[in-house]
């Protein structure tokens, strides 16, 4: 199981580990995009979190419209 901390983050650089079904998935939305992988995933977390600013705030459970490029 995780283990969270109130520690601030050292950097700015995250490494994680995904599960086959989720990285296979990351180098199909590569491919159709013409982006890196780390593009890629850096946009679809940016564009997650900007959706889903509060995820455990109730209020806002049906997250916000993407937005339009």
């Amino acid at each position: 199981m995780a283990s969270f901390s109130n520690k601030p983050a050292p950097g700015l650089a995250v490494l994680i580990r995904l599960d086959d079904k989720t990285n296979k998935k990351l180098l199909k939305a590569r491919e159709r995009s013409g982006r890196s992988k780390t593009l890629e995933a850096l946009l679809r977390l940016q564009d997650h979190l900007s959706r889903f600013p509060d995820f455990y705030n109730s209020d806002n459970s049906e997250g916000l419209p993407a937005k339009k490029n």
